[in-house]
C-alpha cells in the first residue's frame, strides 16, 4: 500500500476521525457522528490503565486518516492474580478504500501494528465476518463462543414466524404474555432471597474494590473490574445509557449488575452489560438476576439478553428462564506466545468469565 502510513492515534486527529466517522451507515441520525467521536475520545483517552500507551491506531493517507482500530489496555485477573492484557475493538474502513480493494490490506496493516506494539497478549470479542477472516489469517486463536442466554418477555415476533397469521397472533400473543408475567411473578417471589437489599447507583466507590479483592480469585479470566474501570466504563462516559444495581446484605456489597436498552429490528431488548458476584453465593446471583428481570419489564423489553462463559452464572440464570442459544460471542486470542506461562489457561473457555461488556461493547453507542 504505498503512500499508507500507521501510526497511533493523537488527540490532534480527533476532528479527523469524526470526518471519517461521517461516512458511516450507522451514525446516519444527526449528530450521531459527533457523539461517536467524543465516545471514542472517552474511550482512548481516558482509559484509568492506558499510561503512555496507544489506545488506537490510524492508517492515514495523504494526511487524511482512512482507517483505524482500538487497542484497549486493561489489567486481567489471571489465577486470581492482576496480569497487562489488551482488548482489541473498534475496527473502521473508509468506504472509498473498500470499493477500491483496500479494506482487507487496512485492516491486515492495523491488525499487524497492534500485534507488534503490545507486549501481552490480546483478545477480540465478536466482530464482524470480515474482522474474523482476517484474524484467523492473523493466526490467532479462536476460542468457542462464549454463550448467550436469552429471556423472552413478548413471544409477538416468535409467534409470528411460527403462525403467519395475524389474527390468530394478535388472539395468542396477550394470552402467552400473560402466562410469562404469571410465571416471572411465581419465579421472582421464590428465588429472590429476604436476606439481599438491592439498590441503585450511579458511580462505584471502594466498596466495590474490596469486593473483587475478596473475589477474584473465584471468577476466573476477565477484566479486573475495580472502581476506576468501572466508572471509566459506566459512571462517567457521555451520553450514559446504563443502570447500576448493587446487591448488599448488612452494609457488605456482595455483587453488582449493570443493565441497558438496546432498540433494533423492531424490538426493545435488555442486554446484561456485567453481572459480578462470587459465582458460588446464590443468594446474591439470585437477587441481581431478579432485579435485572423486574428492570426489564418495567420497561417493556421484548427481551433480555446475557452472554457469560462462566457456566455457573448460565445455570442460575436458567433459573429465572433464560435459555442458553445457538449464538455466542467468538473470543479470539493473539499474542499468547509472549505469555507462555499463563497461556495453557488462557486457551480453555471454561476459564473465561466473559461479558457483553468485556470490550467497547454498548461504550460507542448512545
Amino acid at each position: 500500500m504505498k503512500g499508507i502510513r500507521v501510526r497511533p492515534l493523537l488527540r490532534s486527529d480527533l476532528e479527523e476521525i469524526n470526518r471519517l466517522h461521517c461516512t458511516r451507515d450507522d451514525v446516519a441520525e444527526e449528530g450521531a457522528a459527533e457523539k461517536r467521536t467524543e465516545l471514542l475520545e472517552w474511550l482512548a483517552f481516558h482509559n484509568p490503565f492506558a499510561g503512555d500507551e496507544a489506545t488506537y491506531f490510524v492508517a492515514e493517507d495523504g494526511g487524511n486518516i482512512v482507517a483505524f482500530q482500538g487497542r484497549m489496555p486493561l489489567e486481567f485477573i489471571v489465577n486470581g492474580t492482576r496480569r497487562k492484557g489488551y482488548y482489541v475493538h473498534d475496527t473502521y474502513v473508509h468506504p472509498e478504500y473498500r470499493k477500491k480493494g483496500l479494506g482487507f490490506s487496512l485492516i491486515t496493516a492495523l491488525a499487524q501494528a497492534t500485534e507488534e506494539q503490545s507486549d501481552s497478549f490480546f483478545c477480540l470479542l465478536g466482530g464482524t465476518p470480515l474482522n474474523l477472516k482476517i484474524q484467523r489469517r492473523m493466526g490467532y486463536l479462536e476460542l468457542p463462543p462464549a454463550p448467550q442466554y436469552v429471556k423472552l418477555l413478548n413471544p409477538e415476533k416468535q409467534l409470528t414466524r411460527l403462525l403467519k397469521i395475524r389474527p390468530l397472533i394478535a388472539l395468542l400473543n396477550p394470552l402467552a404474555r400473560s402466562g410469562l408475567r404469571l410465571l416471572d411473578t411465581f419465579l421472582l417471589a421464590l428465588y429472590t432471597p429476604s436476606s439481599r437489599t438491592i439498590r441503585s447507583i450511579e458511580r462505584f466507590d471502594h466498596h466495590v474494590d474490596q469486593l473483587i479483592e475478596h473475589i477474584r480469585g473465584k471468577l476466573g479470566i476477565c477484566s479486573y473490574k475495580n472502581s476506576h474501570y468501572l466508572n471509566w466504563k459506566y459512571g462517567n462516559r457521555p451520553y450514559k445509557r446504563d443502570a447500576i444495581f448493587v446487591a448488599e446484605s448488612d452494609n457488605h456489597l456482595l455483587g453488582f449488575v449493570v443493565l441497558a436498552m438496546t432498540r433494533g429490528g423492531g424490538s426493545n431488548g435488555g442486554v446484561v452489560m456485567d453481572l459480578i458476584a462470587d459465582p458460588n453465593d446464590r443468594k446474591t446471583l439470585n437477587a441481581l438476576l431478579g432485579v435485572t428481570v423486574r428492570y426489564f419489564k418495567e420497561r417493556h423489553a421484548d427481551f433480555i439478553r446475557y452472554v457469560t462463559s462462566d457456566h455457573r452464572f448460565g445455570a442460575m440464570s436458567r433459573r429465572f428462564l433464560f435459555v442458553k442459544t445457538n449464538e455466542g460471542k467468538a473470543l479470539l486470542l493473539g499474542n499468547t506466545g509472549r505469555v507462555p506461562e499463563v497461556r495453557e489457561r488462557l486457551t480453555d473457555i471454561n476459564n473465561w468469565n466473559i461479558s457483553l461488556g468485556e470490550s467497547d461493547a454498548f461504550m460507542l453507542s448512545t
